[in-house]
């Protein structure tokens, strides 16, 4: 269950689980570029969803994983919302963030669909953290409770840690 200041929230879809293939996905950069799931073949990717990068706490979580693909360079980091990719252009200027990828699922929502994180009648991305092993398996899932709280970056650094 996911809530917003204790107001509960309905996905749509079903949120994806430890030890299935992880379904492929098609985001935009803020240089209109596409990238897909095929483009980390090969590589751990922790896929950091935000609801909008223009929130206090969703600037946190993208700053906090900015400094961990500084600090982990074997490890690839993105951060996927609905935000135009203007917007993730703008923030990624404004904070530095040039080691970690800011992509948008504007268009068709296909990663929010697959992945059962897009939030029903806003039309947003739940706040979730997720690990994508080498093989292409979801390693990890972590959907925040609550919209307003940050995500166990403990437990995520544990997780990739022990990969």
């Amino acid at each position: 269950m996911v809530t917003f200041k204790g107001a509960p929230l309905t996905l749509q879809g079903t949120l994806i689980q430890v030890g299935q293939r992880a379904p492929d996905f098609s985001v935009v950069t803020p240089d209109m570029k596409t990238l897909s799931l095929k483009d980390f073949q090969g590589q751990v990717l922790v896929i950091s969803t935000v609801p909008s990068i223009d929130t206090a706490i969703c600037s946190l979580q993208s700053q906090h994983f900015e400094k961990e693909a500084k600090a982990m360079p074997s490890v690839k980091f993105l951060t996927i919302s609905l935000d135009l990719p203007f917007a993730l252009g703008r923030f990624a200027k404004e904070v530095s963030c040039t080691e970690m990828p800011l992509a948008s699922d504007y268009k068709e929502r296909i990663f929010a669909k697959n992945y059962g994180l897009l939030i029903e009648g806003l039309y947003l991305l739940a706040r979730a953290v997720i690990i994508v092993d080498q093989s292409g398996r979801i390693a990890y899932v972590q959907l925040v409770s609550e919209m307003t709280h940050e995500p166990n970056y403990e437990d995520i650094i544990r997780t990739l840690k022990s990969m």
